[in-house]
Formats: C-alpha cells, structure tokens, sequence
C-alpha cells in the first residue's frame, strides 16, 4: 500500500469518527430537546425524576438509576429509582438522611449540576456499589438534586459527550423541578392569600354582625334610658300609660295599640289608646274577662308580680271587633295581685313580626313601666291618706273653735249664776225665809241655764236621744258573725270607749269609739275594709248605745253593716275567745 493511500484512509477513518460523534451529539440534543417538552408538560416532581431516569437509561444503555430530591434544611425528600433490587431500594430509602449529609453538604452544593467524585465508586452503604455516575445540583430555594447512573449494558465507560448530555439532561430536570416548585410555592402562597382573604371576609362579617348588634344594644340601653327620663317626673297613673304607650308605638313603628290597667284594691280600670276609633269606657268584669283571656293564651298562664308574658296568637284571642284594631303584638304584665295589666300594639311599620330582641327590649321597657306604676299607687294612695288627714284636721281644728267658744260661753254663764246667787242670797236675807213662788222660780231659773249650757256646749247631752228617730240597724247573732269572721268575709268593730275595750273585748275586734271614728276608721280600717266584707259592731252599756252610734257612722261608709246581739258577754257564753 502506497503512503498516499494509507494517509487517505487515515483521513477517512478520521471523517468517520468526526461524522460519528457529530451523529451523536446531534442525537443527543435532539434528546434533550424531546425531553424539555416533555417535562415542560409535567407538574409533579417524581414523574419529572421518572422522565430523567428512564431517558437516561434509554440514551446510555444504563441498566439502573435513581434521583433524590431533598430538602437540606429539614433533611426531608422523597427518592426515584428504576431498576434497583428490593433490599437496595429499601436501603436508600432508610439512609435518605444519610445520603444527604454525605452527598449534599448545605456548604457545598452548586447552582448548576455537576459530578460527584467522577471516575470513583460509590460510598459504600449508602447507593449501590455498581453505580457509574453521581450529580448533584442546588435548585431554587432549600432543595437540592442528587442523581445516579448505574453501569451501561455494553460495559463501555461514560465518554466526554456521554457526561455533556448527560450534565445536560440533569440541568432540564432541575430546571423542570425548579419551575415545579416555584409554581407550587406561587399556588401555595395563593391557596394561603386565598384562605387569609376568606378568613378576612368571615372576621369582616363578624365584625359587622358584632357591630350590628352593638348598635341595636345601644339603641336598647339608649331606649330604655329615654324612657325612664321622661316617666321618671310623671306621677298620674293616666299620664303614665299615655306615655308608656306613646313610646313604645313609636320605638316599634306602630301605628294603632292600646294598654289596659285593672285595679282590683280600687274597683278602677284605666286604658290609653292610639289610632282606634274614639274612647272606650271599660268596666272592672269587662277588663279582667279579656286579662283572663290573655293569661290563658300565654306560655306561663299565671305571671308573678312583677313580671311580663307575651300571648301566643294574639289575632286569635282578640278579635279586631273587640279592641277596634287588629292585633298583631300583645303582652300582660303584673305589677302585684291586685294590680294587673294588658298592652295590645297593632301592625308595625315593616309588617314583620318582633325579633327576640325586640321582645326582650319590650319587656325591659314593660317592667320599667311596671315600677313606675307602683310608685304611682303609692303616691296616689298617700294622696288620699292626706286628703283625709287634712279633712280629719280641718274637723279637730273646728272642734277646737267650737269648745273655746263653748269654754267662752259658759265663763260668763258662770259669771251670770254667782251674780244671780248673790242677788237670790241678798233676796234671801232681806224677806227672812224661802216661799213656795220662790222655790218655783229658782227650779225655773236652774232650768233655763241648765238649757243654755248643754245647748251652747258641743258636747252636750241631747234632751231626747238621736236612737229614738233613727232606725235601727240589722241585727246579727253571735254563731253567725263567728261562722263569717272565720271565713275571713267579714270585720269586728268595738265601739266602747277605750277603757272598757282594754277591761275585755272580742279577739281580734278594732276599737273605733265613735268621738273618734273620724281619726281611727282611715287609719285602722278604711284601709283594708274590702267592699264585699260584712262589718259586725258591738259595744253598749245600760245608759250608752255606742254600737248604734258608729254603726250608723260606719253606714255612710260600708254597706254592709250588722249590730252583734249580746256582744262581749254573748260571745263568751258561746265560748269564743276574747282578750285580754
């Protein structure tokens, strides 16, 4: 063979080899080009590593591999392998922390991949003692990237353009899992302002039903506090329902409604209307027969004092024909046994039934209401005490004019009888001796003064008896009256004098003599006599019918009034008690 043959072939062989490693980083890139888009199209990081692992067995001729992906703060990751045994998978598997530490220091890991100890065999323990090729990388944030190549089929080393593409293939994994986790970090950050925006929305809606339902609570308090200031200078019980009813009309928006007052101590009903067609008259049965009704229609059915109950079905239990409006809210109330009421309101404004709220405020403003009105009988009562105090006073101060000018009067008939005795004894003197004329005229003369005193003084003794001209009043038997006063339906009355009613008296009998019936019967008994009661009297001696003369008092007063026959001593013959 001729020298420029030998140089010819040699150029050949070299144009082979050329056009052969040309072929082959052609096919190489063509790889890596298949393999970004496809891992472009990827979203999970194990099928990223999967995708690497198998293209590069593929590319190689490798027969195994694996790729970790590991957090180097917390040590945490999650490995990737093909073609590794059981028993070696597990062992990876377990030494996770291990081979971090070892092959992915937190001080030495580099932006972009690179190999591990190349040309050198594994750490023994940790991979697997065949594996080729080790690379490690440091991907966006806190992880990093360690991959491995096992040994290729044909047995042939890694060459330079082996471990170009294959750098290559490891850098768009960790381009691919770096874009992965920064989506996932972006998707995380949303999902986390997402929750903190639904988070704020819910804390913005509590914060205004809080602020809601502080507004209505101030609007309650603010409420119940105007109210108290304008009943608080009223102590009429009439004006006291006109405004209790003018602002609870107004604080609910209703534009008809009614309160009812029954007083069952006074025998008095007293209402407030607004936006019904002209007043009412109520008597006392019509008024409790419809407090009856309520009370049957309420929850409690019976009210303690001083508490409010709401009726159920108002619209059913008071017809608009009753009241002269529809009913749509109704609450009765108890101020104490004897003292009960009714507020009706019609339709609201906003046609919408009360809210519990609203009931509650209703009822706050209906107790306050209820204080009110008590203090209101109080007043009212105390008014009447005064009004027959005074009239009790304005009597004892014209009995006082009337015994001074009594006391006046018989001063000068005093006066009058020691001149008249001085003229009868100088008479006397003078004719020697009394005649029958005389004596006739001085028994004339005693006469006429004893007329004039009696007459001009106010407690004077009448001529003839006031019981000859009046008649008498019933009579009661001693069995009876006991039988009534033990049933509570009726009341005992000593009209003796003071001093004899503290020698012996009937128990449980109230001393009114009758030159103090005035005084005492307000105080002791005008209070508490009911208008159903009977009123049993006793009290006389042989010259004195105190019985007759308060009882006929006691019948300007009461109805019903009764003459015990026998009195003390009857009572005791029957075996009754008395005191002391």
């Amino acid at each position: 063979m001729t020298l420029a043959e030998s140089t010819l072939r040699e150029a050949i062989a070299r144009a082979s080899r050329a056009q052969a490693d040309l072929d082959k980083r052609v096919f190489h890139l063509k790889t890596l080009h298949d393999v970004a888009c496809e891992l472009s199209g990827l979203t999970q990081p194990r099928k990223i590593m999967e995708t690497f692992l198998l293209t590069a067995m593929g590319l190689f001729g490798a027969t195994r591999g694996l790729a970790i992906l590991m957090n180097a703060q917390t040590r945490q990751g999650h490995l990737t392998q093909r073609g590794l045994s059981g028993p070696e998978a597990d062992a990876c598997e377990r030494n996770l922390a291990r081979i971090a530490e070892h092959y992915l220091p937190e001080d030495s890991l580099p932006c972009h991949a690179e190999f591990v100890l190349p040309g050198q065999t594994a750490e023994p323990g940790l991979l697997p003692a065949d594996t080729a090729v080790i690379l490690k990388q440091r991907l966006d944030g806190n992880y990093a990237l360690l991959s491995a190549i096992g040994p290729r089929l044909s047995g042939e080393s890694f060459g330079e353009a082996d471990m170009t593409a294959l750098l290559n293939l490891a850098g768009t994994m960790a381009n691919a899992l770096a874009q992965n986790l920064f989506h996932r970090q972006i998707q995380h950050l949303s999902a986390g302002l997402i929750r903190q925006g639904n988070e704020l929305q819910d804390a913005q809606r509590q914060a205004g039903r809080a602020r809601a339902t502080l507004d209505r609570q101030i609007f309650h308090l603010q409420t119940l506090y105007e109210f108290t200031a304008e009943l608080s200078p009223l102590v009429a019980t009439d004006k006291l329902l006109e405004a209790f009813l003018l602002m609870v009309m107004g604080t609910f928006g209703a534009s008809r409604g009614c309160v009812l007052l029954c007083d069952r101590q006074s025998g008095t009903v007293r209402s407030a209307g607004r936006g019904i067609p002209g007043p009412r008259e109520w008597t006392l049965a019509g008024a409790e027969k419809i407090l009856y009704r309520g009370f049957q229609a309420t929850e409690e059915r019976r009210l303690a004092p001083m508490s409010t109950g709401f009726i159920l079905d108002p619209p059913s239990v008071f017809p608009e024909s009753e009241l002269g409006f529809g009913v749509h809210t109704a609450a009765l109330f108890t101020v104490d046994d004897t003292l009960l009421g009714m507020l009706a309101l019609g339709p609201s404004l906003s046609q919408t039934a009360l809210s519990a709220e609203a009931r509650e405020l209703l009822r706050g403003l209906t107790a306050n209401c209820m204080v009110f009105l008590k203090n209101a009988r109080a007043f009212e009562t105390i008014q009447t005490l005064n009004a027959d105090l005074a009239r009790t006073n304005a009597d004892l101060r014209q009995t006082i004019t009337d015994l001074t000018e009594a006391r006046h009067r018989i001063r000068g008939l005093e006066f009058a009888k020691s001149r008249l005795k001085q003229l009868i004894q100088r008479e006397t003197e003078r004719a020697g001796g009394f005649r029958a004329a005389d004596m006739l005229l001085m028994a004339i003369l005693s006469a006429v003064l004893a007329l004039a005193f009696n007459y001009s003084s106010p407690n004077g003794i009448p001529v003839v008896p006031e019981a000859v001209f009046q008649e008498q009043a019933p009579r009661v038997d001693v069995l009876t009256a006991h039988e009534l006063l033990t049933r509570g339906e009726a009341v005992l009355v000593d009209a003796r004098p003071p001093e004899l009613f503290q020698q012996k008296h009937i128990a449980e009998a109230v001393n009114i003599p009758a030159p103090l019936f005035d005084v005492i019967y307000p105080m002791q008994l005008g209070r508490t006599l009911k208008p159903e009661q009977t009123v049993f009297v006793y009290g006389r001696t042989i010259s004195k019918r105190y019985d007759e003369d308060v009882t006929q008092r006691l019948l300007q007063r009461h109805d019903h009034v009764r003459v015990l026959e026998g009195g003390v001593a009857a009572w005791e013959e029957k075996g009754f008690p008395v005191a002391p």
